[in-house]
């Protein structure tokens, strides 16, 4: 007997459903695409910039400023007008009232600390122990203003051999009569002091105030408003560097400050300046913070004031001149061509011809010279007075007077003469980069009448923005299927008896 198991069924049509080969190819391609088109591809992560486009430069362009300090002898007075000393003396009520001389102690007057190049302030002043000088670091003297007070001393006055009495700190204020006092050189101003509140010459009461406790405003206790007045504001010098190190102090390292005296050379004749008196426009980082300020502080008064020539010299450094008055000073602080170059001059008021240079050798003067240092800036401003000018006939008594404008500088003309001119540059072929023609338009000259025009310079910058679109790459993975082939084979099996 014959017996056929089978373990399982064979398709035998399986192998007339195989594709073929170019069949297979085909769907593999296809199984490819679908994979493309199913499987999705991520571009990398792109950094947005927290600022826009168009705040950020190549470079930052920052401001130059040049202190220009007056250092002159009348620095160390404390007294202003000059003339409260010599019109209204010192023994006078008011030499040491602030409604005349306006230097001294006023009552309802706030008296802010100095800063120091770190931005803190300096120490407050005991009203038992105040700093004579509180910005001289190599003097230790104080002055007890409970008892040693002086209202002013030899420092303090032009006239030499003078001191007040040491006693209490004291003041004077008016109140009643003339308000406000109509001039420091006239009555009350003038009146004599008699140690003691009296009326004043004009009807009112001159108030003497001895500092204590409760003698401010309101009673409050002044004592210590008092004492920082006394170290820091008492003189012109002191109120000066008082004043700039508090403006100062806000400034970043995004300004470039320098500094320099009216007067830096020791003698009129030195060829250069003196260094202890400048110090070269910088960055306002804390390096020069600390330089700066040192010099600020370290100043003396003495001597006159070469102002003209101290307004040219920071003219000139701009220029990038270190010749003639410019000797001494090193680099050129103007960095792109359109920098702000600032001058700040801190100066009482006068200015002197006899200490300005000379004797420089080589065609260079001394004085508020040009840029090329051998000639004189000479009046830009024109001179007015009653006889040349369009005014009626005969003109007004004011106008009798030759009238410099805006400020006498040391000469007179009466005539101003204008040149305009225009520089046009323009391309040219076979490797000239480019010619320069000059144009002259007109040259004028014309007689100032008895006006002044200033003109306001406006700048306007456009702000430049730039968009940049964003580019997105997206790549399709490659993906291959192949089929796996199974063949099953059944046994066959015959038993036989």
């Amino acid at each position: 007997m014959r017996s056929t198991v089978n373990s399982a069924p064979q398709d035998r049509s399986a192998a007339a459903r195989r594709p073929s080969g170019a069949a297979r190819q085909a769907l593999l391609w296809a199984l490819t695409l679908s994979s493309m088109i199913s499987t999705p591809v991520f571009s990398a992560q792109t950094d947005i910039s927290s600022a826009p486009i168009t705040s950020t430069n190549a470079a930052q362009v920052k401001p130059n400023i040049m202190l220009l300090m007056d250092t002159s002898g009348s620095m160390g007075w404390g007294h202003m007008p000059d003339e409260v000393e010599s019109q209204v003396g010192y023994a006078a009520i008011g030499y040491k009232a602030a409604q005349c001389n306006v230097l001294y102690y006023k009552r309802d007057q706030a008296y802010a600390i100095p800063k120091q190049a770190d931005g803190l302030p300096f120490a407050t002043p005991s009203f038992t122990g105040a700093r004579y000088d509180a910005f001289d670091i190599a003097s230790f003297i104080t002055v007890d203003l409970s008892s040693a007070f002086k209202a002013y001393d030899d420092n303090t006055l032009r006239t030499s051999g003078s001191n007040d009495t040491p006693q209490p700190a004291y003041y004077y204020y008016k109140t009643g009569g003339t308000v406000p006092i109509a001039a420091y050189s006239a009555s009350p101003c003038l009146d004599g002091d008699a140690s003691a509140s009296m009326p004043s010459s004009d009807g009112g009461v001159w108030n003497r105030v001895t500092v204590g406790p409760s003698s401010g405003v309101g009673g409050v206790d002044e004592r210590n408003n008092f004492a920082i007045w006394y170290s820091y504001y008492r003189t012109r010098i002191l109120l000066i560097k008082s004043a700039a190190s508090l403006a100062f102090t806000p400034l970043t390292d995004s300004f470039r400050v320098g500094f320099i005296t009216v007067k830096p050379k020791d003698n009129k004749t030195d060829l250069t300046i003196n260094p202890a008196k400048y110090l070269p426009i910088n960055d306002f980082g804390v390096v020069q913070r600390g330089l700066w300020f040192a010099k600020l502080f370290s100043q003396k008064p003495g001597g006159s004031s070469p102002t003209r020539e101290g307004l040219a010299r920071v003219g000139r450094h701009y220029a990038g001149m270190h010749d003639g008055i410019n000797a001494g000073m090193t680099g050129d602080p103007v960095q792109f061509s359109c920098q702000q170059n600032f001058t700040i001059m801190t100066t009482d008021g006068y200015w002197n011809v006899d200490a300005e240079s000379a004797g420089l050798g080589g065609g260079y003067l001394g004085g508020p010279v040009d840029i090329s240092g051998k000639a004189l800036v000479g009046q830009r401003d024109g001179t007015l007075d009653g006889v040349s000018t369009n005014n009626p006939s005969p003109p007004p008594a004011a106008d009798i007077n030759v009238t410099p404008r805006p400020i006498y500088d040391g000469q007179f003309d009466g005539v101003r003469t204008i040149t305009n001119k225009n520089v046009h540059y323009a391309y040219q072929a076979c490797g000239t980069y480019f010619s320069l023609v000059t144009t002259q338009i007109n040259a004028t000259t014309s007689q100032l009448r008895a006006q002044t025009v200033q003109t306001t310079q406006s700048t306007v910058q456009n702000l430049q923005s730039t968009a940049q679109a964003l580019q997105s790459t997206a790549q399709t993975r490659r993906s291959t299927s192949q089929s796996t082939q199974s063949t099953v084979q059944n046994l066959a099996s015959t038993l036989q008896n």
